[in-house]
Formats: C-alpha cells, sequence, structure tokens
C-alpha cells in the first residue's frame, strides 16, 4: 500500500538478521568490532554516573523532609534512638510516640513506631500548621516522647516512660537534624 508524498505504510516490513556471532560493526571505524550490547552498557554506565553526580543531598531526595501527599505540611522533625529497661537491655516491640507538649497548638501528626529486636526506633513527623515556626532559624517546638510496653493482660499496668524533647521543624526539601534520644522504661514489678 502507498500513501501520498511516496510514504510507505509498512515502513518496518523489512527485517534484517541479526549480527553474527552478537557482533555489532560500526560504521566509519575501520575493522573495529565490539561485543554485542557493550555500546549499550558504556551508555548505560555514564547515564548511572551521571545521575551518582548529581546527587549530594542538599535538595529534595533522601533524608529531606517530604512534602505529604494528603495535605501540605509545612516541615518536619526527626527523632531516634533506642528503649532500654533501667538494666540497660534494649527492649524489643515497645510502641514509641511523639505528641506535642502541654501548651502547644497541635498541628502535627502522630507518628508511632514498634521497636525492632535491638530497641532502636526511629521517628519522622510533620507540621500541618500555618508554617509560622518554619521561617529560618525555626524556634524548637515541645513535644514528649513517649515510650510504652504492651501489657500481658489486660489487668496489667502499662510501663510508660515519658521523655520532654525539643524539636527544630525544617522545612520541606530540606535535611534535617536528627535528635538523638534514648529512652529508659522501669519495668521491674
Amino acid at each position: 500500500m502507498t500513501l501520498p508524498f511516496g510514504l510507505n505504510a509498512f515502513p518496518c516490513t523489512t527485517v534484517r538478521p541479526p549480527p553474527p556471532n552478537d557482533i555489532i560493526k560500526h560504521p566509519g571505524v575501520p575493522h573495529e568490532n565490539l561485543p554485542g550490547g557493550s555500546l549499550l552498557r558504556l551508555l548505560i554506565l555514564c547515564w548511572v554516573a551521571m545521575l551518582a553526580a548529581c546527587s549530594d543531598n542538599s535538595g529534595p531526595g533522601l533524608g529531606t523532609c517530604p512534602q505529604t501527599g494528603e495535605f501540605a505540611n509545612f516541615g518536619c522533625a526527626k527523632v531516634q534512638g533506642v528503649v532500654r529497661d533501667q538494666a540497660g537491655t534494649p527492649l524489643a516491640n515497645a510502641w514509641v510516640t511523639l505528641t506535642p507538649a502541654d501548651g502547644v497548638t497541635d498541628t502535627f501528626d502522630s507518628p508511632t513506631h514498634t521497636t525492632d529486636a535491638t530497641g532502636a526506633y526511629s521517628l519522622e513527623i510533620h507540621d500541618y500548621g500555618f508554617g509560622s515556626r518554619h521561617v529560618p532559624p525555626a524556634d524548637p517546638v515541645p513535644m514528649n516522647l513517649r515510650a510504652s510496653l504492651l501489657p500481658d493482660s489486660p489487668e496489667d499496668v502499662i510501663p510508660t516512660s515519658v521523655v520532654p524533647v525539643s524539636l527544630k521543624f525544617i522545612p520541606v526539601g530540606e535535611l534535617p537534624e536528627i535528635l538523638a534520644v534514648d529512652i529508659t522504661i522501669d519495668v521491674s514489678p
């Protein structure tokens, strides 16, 4: 079938067999044969190297305060550490959460983390307030870092520890400082 202006309706009907032994011959380079796909591998390697060179963690990316999807947040703060008992033994499966201190307007989400086998936790909290705290330098916001163990039965007392912390909220897209706080829970009967 021929289209106007001499165009072929099936321009891809010519099929060429692959080069023998997966060898690509490069035109204009006499007697030069490269293994098939090596040019593609070289291009991919160059592309990966360029991407790696562009990432210096100074802009939005890994570790920076994300813009969350459900609401526009104005920044975040991060806290991490280890939950231990009074003897210094790490406590697995402890619940750790951050809540605003008394008198602080609650415009924050409520992150909760369960400690791993080493007692480690990591929390990122986002502020959905009006952003007035985020004009540098941001004033620290008083928060309560709470760690609790689940009781074995409903009648048991829940061992809990509350540590007051002061978090500096960093604007979206910037790299926040991570506040390191270890928590001790008294698990004695």
